[in-house]
Order: C-alpha cells, then structure tokens, then sequence
C-alpha cells in the first residue's frame, strides 16, 4: 500500500501543479456512504417493544446483565440502528506516523449492516476511507483527494473481519442488541464471557471483559484478520479494543475512549486511538 500511496501523492503533485485537478471527474466516496445511508434508514421500521427483564434480560450471563443495567439499556426501546461520531488518530502500522481523523457509522441490527466513513490526512492529503458490510459481504476503499484508490479489500477475509467489527459494535456501541438470538453466551467468571455472533453464516467470538462495576472494559478476538500495506494480503493476528474511559453519551453510559490494538507474534500495538462523541439510537436520517 505505501507504493501505491507514493505513487498517488506523485500524481497529484503533478495535476495541482499542472491546476488541472479541480476539473478531473472524481468519485466521492462520502457521497456514496451518505447516499446509500439515506437509502436504508427510507426502511427502518419503528422502534419495537422496550426490552423485558423477565423473557430477554434473564437469559443473559450475569456480566452481561450487570452491563445493561450500568449502561441504562434496560426499559428502552430495542434497538433497530444506532449512527456514532467520533474522531481520534489512526496509523498503519507499529512504527508508521499517527494522522488525525474523524469519522461516522451507521449500524443496522435486525439486518446486520455497517456503514463506516473516515476523513483523515495522509501525507497532508485529505483521505477517505469507507467499510460498508451488507448482506453477506463488506468491502473496504482508501481513496486520495477522491481520485487515486489506494485499497480496494473485499472478499472471504474482508467478510469475517468485518463480521467481527460489527458484532464489536453491538457490544461497545449498543447494549441493548446483545439480547439476540444471533448470539451464544459462556459466562468464565463474574468478570468474563465468552461470546459467538453468527451473521450470514459465519461465526466469530470474543472474550468480553467488564469491570466490577460492570462497564465493558475489553473486547478480544482471535478470528480478525490484518490487512497487510498492499491492500490485498491478511495475516492472522488477535484483536482487540480495550475501552480507558467510560461516561454518558446521551441517556447511556458507554465507553467513551479506547484504541484497538492488534496482538502479532512481533509484539503487540495500538493502530488507531479514539474519542465517541454521539451515539444516537433508532434514527431515521
């Protein structure tokens, strides 16, 4: 991928300094993430039943319910989507310089979706970077001043990976969608679960860790792949997301802070750090 982004820097270097580059026709891809955003959410269907301690609640490992009560899911509507802002840095690798970003997601539950768009600075060039999972298969784009793809992943990898971001979402970002039949529970101990989602036939799982207080405090996964820097090749690698700093966000109390790391036979490293500053549930725009 860093010979691929060279050789996008050189040719913008050359269009700015030929003043030609306001004119090339350029393929946005904030503009595709916001056109198919409004497409879904035309459909979203009203919010159904609050959840119910007694059928749903008690079902779940003793963590987990501890959870939904610190985080205020409980008495609220089921969750149908959920869209999050956030900003923070983002790097490709252990020794690679941090660019600043801020980005936007929307997730559907009911029929797993996730929408991903980032805005960040690569060289000093304005970047985007889009995931986008529907159905049974999610790809990712890197793209440079809208014109020169860097990445383009997709395929069986690029599927399991992101299965696991997604059900990552649920867990961090939405309390309430973890009362599902989608996914199986172990409880470890009072401080640990074991967890399996399944999504299009696939399964992940993850060792979910909470504080004594009940706040979700790690996430763990060992079926994530890493995308290597020519966008094409995956190695095998743990996951995870630790969470340092939880308050509310509107009416919930979620993490706020954390980083997602991965776990290589080289040693381990935080690849991207970051702020949630809104989580909004049940939206319809």
């Amino acid at each position: 991928m860093r010979a691929l982004i060279i050789v996008g820097i050189l040719c913008v270097t050359i269009l700015v300094a030929l003043g030609v580059y306001a004119a090339l026709p350029s393929s946005n891809l904030e503009a595709e993430y916001r056109s198919t955003r409004r497409s879904i959410l035309r459909d979203t269907a009203a919010p159904p039943l609050l959840l119910d301690t007694d059928t749903d609640f008690i079902r779940l490992p003793a963590p987990v319910q501890r959870y939904l009560r610190v985080s205020g899911a409980l008495g609220r509507p089921r969750v149908v989507n959920f869209r999050a802002h956030m900003h923070g840095e983002i790097r490709s690798g252990p020794n690679d310089p941090w660019m600043t970003f801020t980005a936007e997601q929307l997730n559907l539950v009911q029929e797993p979706t996730r929408l991903f768009f980032m805005r960040a600075r690569m060289f000093g060039i304005p970047t985007q970077i889009y995931h986008r999972f529907m159905g049974p298969s999610a790809t990712m784009r890197v793209r440079l001043l809208r014109l020169f793809t860097v990445v383009d992943a997709k395929g069986p990898e690029m599927d399991i990976s992101e299965t696991v971001t997604l059900f990552n979402d649920l867990c961090i970002l939405a309390p309430g969608a973890l009362v599902s039949p989608t996914i199986t529970w172990d409880e470890v101990n009072e401080t640990h679960v074991r967890a399996t989602f399944t999504n299009a036939g696939r399964q992940v799982r993850a060792l979910i860790r909470f504080s004594a207080a009940g706040d979700l405090i790690d996430f763990r996964s060992e079926d994530r792949l890493q995308i290597d820097t020519d966008g094409t090749h995956y190695t095998k690698a743990g996951w995870s997301t630790p969470m340092s700093a939880h308050g509310l966000l509107g009416a919930h109390r979620l993490g706020v802070r954390g980083e997602g790391r991965w776990h290589t036979p080289s040693g381990d490293y935080a690849y991207i750090r970051l702020t949630f500053d809104s989580v909004a549930y049940n939206v319809s725009q």
